[in-house]
Formats: C-alpha cells, sequence, structure tokens
C-alpha cells in the first residue's frame, strides 16, 4: 500500500479504511472486521495520498497519473464470493501499518498476495457505493498531498511540480480564485504561505516528505530525507523558523501525522521500514535555538530533553 486513510464518520454502523495501492487500486475495508467491502481502480499508477471529507461525503484520491478522483461515500456491503474470478497471477503486494511511506520508501511488514490483472476502470464485482463522480484535472506532475477546505467544498493539492492549486469538489473544476480566508480541515501540503517557513535554504523541493498540523493549530511536524522530524509553531511563516528536532530514524522519513487528540505524532521511515511514536507535550511557542550547535550536538540535547522527561 502506498497510503491510507479512515472515514470521518461511521459508514453503516463502523468507520471505512481507505487504502491506496501502487498499480492505482483503491481498496475499502471495514475498520472492526478488516473484511473488502469495495475494490476500484480508476488510475494506472500509484495512489499516493487519500483522504475523505469532512462531511464524509467523499473521498478524494491524488494519483501518480496528476489526477485527483472523487468518490461519492455511500454505505458499502462485501463483495459477492460467488462472482467467479479470472485466473490468478502472483504478484508481491507492500502494506506498509497506518502511514504511507510513500514511493521510495520500505514496508513496515509485508505479505505475498495474488491478486487478477485489472485494468483502469474495473471495480469488484458486488461493490456497492463509492462510486465515481468527477476527475479533478490540471497537475503537471505526480499529485503527492491533498487537502479538505473544512466545508467540505474545496481540495487544495500540491504536486511534484511544485504546484498549487484548488479544486471544486461539486464539479472536479479548477478554482482559479485566491483562497487565501479559507480555512482547511488539515494541513498536508508541504507548499503553501502557512508553511513557507519550513523550507532551509538551498532546498530543492524534495528534502520534505511531509508535514501536519496538530488538531489546535498551534504546531506543525514536519520530516524529511535525513531522518529528522521537526516540530514548527503553525504557521510557519518566517525564514529559519525555529524548530525542535527529534531523532531515531536511520533513514529517510516519508510520514508524518498527529493523533486525533494530539497526544502522539507518529512516523513512518523509508528504507528502515519503522513507525515511531513521539510523546506530544505542548509546553508553549517554540523559540530559536543556538544555531552554533552541530547536528550531533542538537542530537544530543534531544536525547537530554527526552530522558528528564
Amino acid at each position: 500500500a502506498r497510503s491510507v486513510c479512515f472515514s470521518q464518520q461511521p459508514v453503516g454502523g463502523s468507520h471505512h479504511l481507505a487504502i491506496g495501492g501502487k498499480s492505482g487500486r483503491v481498496k475499502i475495508v471495514d475498520e472492526p472486521t478488516l473484511q473488502t467491502l469495495c475494490s476500484i481502480k480508476e488510475c494506472n499508477s500509484a495512489i499516493d495520498d487519500l483522504k475523505y471529507s469532512p462531511d464524509n461525503s467523499l473521498l478524494a484520491t491524488a494519483s501518480h497519473d496528476t489526477f485527483i478522483d472523487l468518490f461519492n461515500v455511500e454505505q458499502a456491503r462485501p463483495t459477492c464470493a460467488s462472482v467467479p474470478t479470472p485466473p490468478l497471477q502472483p504478484a508481491h503486494h507492500w502494506w506498509r501499518g497506518g502511514l504511507t511511506t510513500g514511493a521510495s520508501g520500505g514496508a513496515c511488514g509485508f505479505r505475498e498476495e495474488h491478486r487478477p490483472p485489472q485494468a483502469a476502470g474495473s471495480r469488484t464485482a458486488g461493490c456497492q457505493g463509492y462510486q465515481h463522480v468527477a476527475r479533478c484535472k490540471g497537475h503537471s506532475s505526480t499529485v503527492r498531498h491533498l487537502d479538505w477546505s473544512t466545508d467540505s467544498a474545496l481540495l487544495q493539492s500540491n504536486c511534484s511540480g511544485y504546484e498549487i492549486l484548488y479544486w471544486d469538489a461539486e464539479t472536479g473544476k479548477q478554482v482559479l480564485a485566491n483562497q487565501r480566508d479559507t480555512a482547511w480541515h488539515t494541513w498536508t501540503c508541504i507548499l503553501g504561505f502557512p508553511v513557507m517557513g519550513i523550507w532551509p535554504e538551498g532546498a530543492d523541493g524534495t528534502d520534505i516528505n511531509s508535514s501536519c498540523r496538530s488538531a489546535g493549530a498551534g504546531y506543525l511536524a514536519t520530516c524529511d530525507d535525513s531522518g529528522i522530524v521537526r516540530l514548527y509553531n503553525y504557521p510557519c511563516v518566517v525564514e529559519k523558523a525555529p524548530a525542535r528536532e527529534y531523532y531515531g530514524h536511520s533513514a529517510h522519513v516519508m510520514c508524518v501525522r498527529f493523533s486525533a487528540g494530539n497526544e502522539k505524532v507518529l512516523t513512518a521511515g523509508g528504507r528502515d521500514r519503522a513507525v515511531f511514536q513521539y510523546r506530544f507535550i505542548q509546553t508553549g511557542a517554540l523559540e530559536a535555538e543556538p544555531e552554533a550547535l552541530t547536528a550531533w550536538e542538537r542530537g544530543q540535547v534531544a536525547r537530554e530533553r527526552a530522558a528528564e522527561r
């Protein structure tokens, strides 16, 4: 799997878990039982991000195909087991628990599956719900991150071509109007005014892999190719913004997320195939630390602070 998300609200009595695969397939499973409810494929390339709208009416998926697809969330029922399937072909499928690790990341766990090849536009026989309603076209490169507005009317997205685009969730058409006053339900995009301070001098746009705003909108966590997790004040709009740095991963970190109640920050590593949990303790606004410290010294300071807690 390349990306994972939970529904905002229960659908038909329980939450749904949406899983985006490297072949463009999206699988919907029942969260308590992990029973497959629906399996759909509208893309030919990997699903890099997906999110349910705040009102739980739509699911948005961002793909390597440069598209964002919107699906109408309806009560889905288990697929019909009596429907015959084509001959199976062996293939290795990697699954990452809870967090996506992105294009070049390793898996937190894996299993070998056998799955029949299916083209874009196919759906599992007997699948109910999650009908394709719109496609957002306009990005010039792989769509990496997306977020919903609080009223579920708009989407914002970032791509590998350093574009920030906005979309009408009802029609899938691009919105050209300025969205500076729009309230966003989440912020996981790595480009935009509120996060422009996370980029260090000399960055080429690929150094930072993921970001996540806390639920109270006071903090922002990021992770990067150097294996460092950073915590900023939000919004982060000043050059060389003050940040706390946290170590542990032995390779690049591909995804970072706050837990629902901000109790923890979770990160998924790439080639180290590790998921870390950091306890999040709010102590007030972050202040700038001495720039004279080396990377090793900053790591030592972080370890001493962790030991004091």
